[in-house]
């Protein structure tokens, strides 16, 4: 509910941020370092403002970082 109200979100938004938000919180400290994907401007404005690590799909660096992450 807060991200609803919040942010003026989307319920299924929300939901979606909610759910980073758990498996953040409840990851290991290894398992911390993952992206939020989405392509929702108002979406990936709330990550990030959730201190989420964003990756945009069709921004012009999502294949770099995606080629990066391949070869880790």
């Amino acid at each position: 509910m807060r991200m609803l109200t919040l942010y003026s979100l989307k319920s299924h938004d929300a939901i979606q941020l909610a759910s980073g938000l758990e498996v953040m919180n409840h990851a290991s400290e290894e398992a911390r370092d993952f992206y939020f994907v989405c392509d929702d401007e108002r979406l990936c404005q709330a990550a990030e403002s959730e201190s989420l690590k964003v990756l945009r799909p069709r921004s012009s660096a999502a294949h770099d970082e995606l080629m990066r992450l391949r070869m880790a």
